[in-house]
């Protein structure tokens, strides 16, 4: 019974020390911008501005794109003048992402839902409310 409670008071020890020892969890990449949701009129464009924050102890390369954006909207996005896909961040700092999506004239009205997604990173979700039923049709007129 001794030999039993010796062991399981070891085991336990043991667990307690190696949990101890073990470094917190870091933290990671950080997508922001401070418009997440977003009302607007057919045919508007929007210009987000995002940052790409590294919180961690290491440089981090952080693959970007956008997920779930409706099929017939069109965007760009952009670091430093240049389209990308992927951008290299120091520890401890952050670069600058800027968004343009083009909201269609043919729209419904209603809200919509995408994200602008860092692999494996973070996710930030971003909402459009289109405001009003978007026009189908253009009428041009001349005196």
């Amino acid at each position: 019974m001794r030999t039993a409670s010796y062991t399981l008071f070891l085991l336990l020890a043991g667990v307690i020390i190696s949990n101890a020892e073990t470094p917190a969890k870091e933290p990671g990449v950080v997508l922001y911008t401070p418009y997440t949701q977003i009302s607007v009129p057919p045919g508007q464009s929007i210009d987000y501005s995002i940052d790409v924050i590294n919180n961690s102890e290491v440089v981090k390369n952080v693959a970007v794109s956008l997920r779930g954006i409706p099929k017939d909207w069109s965007y760009d996005l952009k670091s430093g003048g240049w389209s990308i896909k992927q951008l290299s961040v120091l520890l401890g700092e952050k670069k600058h992402l800027s968004l343009k999506v083009e909201v269609p004239f043919k729209v419904r009205k209603g809200t919509y839902h995408f994200r602008v997604v860092g692999p494996g990173l973070v996710t930030l979700p971003l909402t459009v409310t289109v405001s009003e039923e978007g026009t189908f049709k253009t009428e041009f007129a001349t005196k």
